[in-house]
Order: structure tokens, then C-alpha cells, then sequence
């Protein structure tokens, strides 16, 4: 552990060290018009100001952006000035086009379109305005065949990329492209006729796509490998039931809820690919009251969810997809108060949430150091500290250890030098004494070591 933190202190070190005075990539809206920008995209190494919606193909930055001659369009950068130029002005004009989704399949931007004469449909470009192109008009005419609804199950795979569709014959279906024009084909018409199978969900496991949809009866889960044969049922679920939320890979086991209104409510499944691996892996909540599992994640081939087991209410579990295995992980709020975790995200082995202990409100919240197969003996001590900034004390609550007579402080500057060093037996200690500044605490309790940031400010 206290190699991973000299490591940390190092590459925060050499980034104030090593910066220099910002500069403009590009004024694309020239004069202080600006741009409708957000959030910030790593290119191969290139740090870019992303202008809405951005994709990284093959070290190229795709974004739509609005230069005020254009309307909104498709533009792309490689990080220079010159580099940074309108790809094609699909509807001429101030006017705006409606693009949105865009997924590198193959090198290959799709994306996305509304032209106001096709409908909104699969498009891709190379970065080219020669290159850029209606993929496939699949629903004809100002129709769309790419609907608002089924544009966020996009999943690419082996170079593919699978997607539902609607057209008039065949209803909306399980669709593919490889980026061309020739390869954007339905793959099965699994509800026959002009019903639909509204397949949704996808997730890739083990190089097998596998969604959520039905056939002219009954839902199933279904698995393809990009053809009509490789397109079958999995698993069917008697009449009733249904998986209300999105399907979950986990060390090549998909997870996903079912609300089974008959037995056991809203409950944790799980599938291996075949019928007889797919199963509910624990009524945690017993009998017909729901468990209402949510923010399903996968953290290093463990899944990480939220749930109510009808005593600790609303909070942080973990599963092995066994039912031994799957277990609380922390009660937050103790008894029957919910913290409400929610946000779940994974950064390298860290889940970090956001959840309300009761006292200090909603606030960020981590489970750091977590390793590829989770084992408690090698856990590492989680908490969080506040207020944060402080300028007087300090307190910190421990997710997973108690404080004890072995609990110690470290207090280390961002050159990675020791400020102080103390056994404490309470959540508080006085930084009254340190200088404003960025600093780092580690807490190492029964030696489960974990570091947090912090800043004094006076």
C-alpha cells in the first residue's frame, strides 16, 4: 500500500510541476458566441474540451458542435487548430442536424441522424465529406428507424455493432453493421411478421451478445453470434414476468433483475449462456416483497448492486452469483434508514457512489483497492472524510473497520514528505495547524491501509 501511494503523491507531483499556461485548441464559434461544451475526453493521451457529444476514432475526436454559420454539425480534431475543422454540413445551412450516438465500430464513426428527410438513421464517416453517409434507410421515407427509444441499446462486438431497428415489415428487430452500407442487414426476425421483438439490453460476454426481448409469445433472454441460426432463446420466463432493467456481465456471468409478480418479487438473476444456468441467485428479500435491486455493476468480475433485504433498507451489496456469496456490504444507515447509493462507478479498482449517511447529507463515497476476485482478508479499510475543505477539524467514518487502539494517521504533502504521524482511538483529528494546501490522510486500522485526499483551507 505504501508503494501505491508514493506512486499517487509521485503523478500528482509531477503534474504541478510539469504544467504549463492552457491554450485554445480552436475558436470555433469565433468571437464569445462559445460553445455548448462539456465534460473532458482522453484522446490517446490528449486531453480534449469535449463540445457535447464526443468519440475517440482511432485518435481522432469526433464532436458535434455549432461554428454559428453552420448550425449544429459533425466536426473533428486531432488536438491542433488547423487539425480541428467541420466534417460535413449534413443539413446546408444555419439550420441544425439531429445527431446523436456516436460508436466506433472498426475505425468507423456511426452515428446517428436526423437529415429531416430520412427520418433518423444509421450514418458513418471517416472524417471525410465524401465519406460521410446514410448507412441504410431503414425505415423509408421520413420515418425513423432508429427511434429516440432504441438509441441508447447500441453494443458493439468483434467489430459489429449490434442495434434494434424498426422498418414496416418487420417491426422493430434485432439489427447489425460493420460500418458499410452492405453489412447493415437485419439478422432474424424473431417475432414473425410485422410484430416486434423490441430486443434491449445488450451486453457482451465471452464474445456472445446477449439481450432482452420476445418472440411472438412469450420473453425470453437470447444470445446471437451475428447470424439467424446463432440467434436462439436462452431462457424463457413464464408469462407475467419480466426484467425491468439492464443486463449485467460479470466475469462472464450475466446478471439482471426479474419481477416475478407471483412468488418472489424483484429479485437477482443470473445466466451462463445455457437454460439450466439461469436462475434467481437469492430472494433477498423473502417471499413476494421485492428486494428492488438497482445500479447493477461490475467492479473487477464482482457485480456490486443496491438492494432492501426488508431490515437495512436500501443499501451497498456485492455477488459472487452464488447465494452465499451474495452478501450486504455495508449498512450505512444502520436499522431501517436508507442511504440510497446510487451512481456506482468504477475507476481502475475503485467503486466510487454517492450516498446519505443521515447526518452530512448526500456526498461522495469509495470502496478502494478492491482486487479481481474480492476477499475480505485482503480488503482494504474504506472512509470518508469531512468537511472537506476544513480549516479546523477534521472527522472521518470507516466503512468496513471500527477505530482502536492500533488505528493510525499519516498526514503526507503532495511531494510525498510525512507531516505527521499519530495513533488516535476518535473520528477526529485538528489539521487547525496546517497551512492552506492539498494534503493526503492514510488511516491503517488492523493493517487495512487506504488513502484519501484533503484540503485545508484558512
Amino acid at each position: 500500500m505504501k508503494t501505491k501511494f508514493t506512486l499517487v503523491t509521485m503523478l500528482i507531483a509531477a503534474f504541478f510541476t510539469q504544467a504549463q499556461t492552457p491554450t485554445m485548441v480552436k475558436d470555433i464559434n469565433n468571437g464569445s458566441g462559445g460553445l455548448n461544451t462539456s465534460d473532458l475526453v482522453d484522446v490517446n493521451g490528449t486531453l480534449f474540451l469535449r463540445a457535447s457529444d464526443g468519440t475517440n476514432v482511432n485518435g481522432t475526436l469526433f464532436f458535434h458542435a455549432n461554428d454559428g454559420t453552420h448550425g449544429k454539425e459533425l466536426w473533428k480534431s486531432d488536438g491542433t487548430d488547423a487539425g480541428t475543422v467541420l466534417v460535413k454540413d449534413i443539413t446546408a445551412g444555419s439550420a441544425d442536424t439531429d445527431l446523436d450516438f456516436f460508436v466506433n465500430v472498426n475505425g468507423i464513426l456511426v452515428f446517428t441522424v436526423n437529415d429531416n428527410t430520412n427520418g433518423t438513421e444509421l450514418w458513418r464517416s471517416d472524417g471525410t465529406d465524401a465519406g460521410t453517409f446514410l448507412l441504410k434507410d431503414i425505415n423509408p421515407g421520413n420515418n425513423d428507424g432508429i427511434g429516440w427509444n432504441l438509441r441508447s441499446d447500441f453494443v458493439v462486438s468483434n467489430g459489429v455493432l449490434y442495434f434494434q431497428a424498426e422498418e414496416p415489415t418487420n417491426g422493430t428487430e434485432l439489427w447489425k453493421t460493420d460500418g458499410t452500407t452492405a453489412g447493415t442487414v437485419l439478422i432474424k426476425d424473431i417475432a414473425s411478421g410485422n410484430n416486434s421483438a423490441d430486443p434491449q439490453y445488450f451486453v457482451v460476454a465471452n464474445n456472445t451478445v446477449y439481450f432482452y426481448g420476445q418472440d411472438a409469445s412469450r420473453k425470453a433472454i437470447w444470445k446471437t453470434d451475428g447470424t439467424d441460426v446463432g440467434t436462439v432463446s436462452v431462457y424463457t420466463f413464464t408469462p407475467g414476468f419480466y426484467v425491468p432493467a439492464k443486463l449485467v456481465d460479470a466475469n462472464g456471468t450475466i446478471f439482471f433483475t426479474i419481477n416475478d409478480p407471483f412468488t418472489n418479487g424483484v429479485e437477482l438473476w443470473k445466466c451462463d449462456g445455457t437454460s439450466l444456468g439461469t436462475s434467481m441467485v437469492k430472494d433477498i428479500n423473502p417471499g413476494i416483497t421485492s428486494s428492488n435491486h438497482g445500479n447493477l455493476t461490475n467492479v473487477n468480475g464482482t457485480l456490486f448492486f443496491t438492494a432492501d433485504d426488508g431490515t437495512n433498507s436500501t443499501e451497498l451489496w456485492k455477488s459472487d452469483g452464488t447465494d452465499a456469496g451474495t452478501t450486504i456490504v455495508v449498512d450505512i444507515v444502520a436499522g431501517v434508514q436508507s442511504s440510497l447509493p446510487a451512481s456506482l462507478t468504477v475507476v481502475s479498482s475503485n467503486l466510487f457512489f454517492v450516498a446519505n449517511d443521515g447526518t452530512h447529507g448526500k456526498g461522495l463515497w469509495s470502496i478502494s483497492g478492491l482486487p479481481s476476485a474480492i476477499e475480505e482478508e485482503k480488503a482494504v479499510v474504506s472512509f470518508s472524510l469531512y468537511p472537506n475543505p476544513s480549516s479546523e477539524n477534521l472527522e472521518f467514518r470507516t466503512l468496513n473497520s471500527e477505530l482502536n487502539t492500533k488505528s493510525e494517521v499519516q498526514i503526507f504533502d503532495l511531494t510525498g514528505k510525512l507531516i505527521r504521524s499519530e495513533t488516535i482511538s476518535s473520528n477526529r483529528i485538528d489539521v487547525s495547524e496546517l497551512a492552506n494546501g492539498l494534503y493526503v490522510l492514510s488511516l491503517n486500522i488492523n493493517g487495512k491501509t487506504q488513502q484519501q485526499k484533503f484540503i485545508v483551507q484558512h
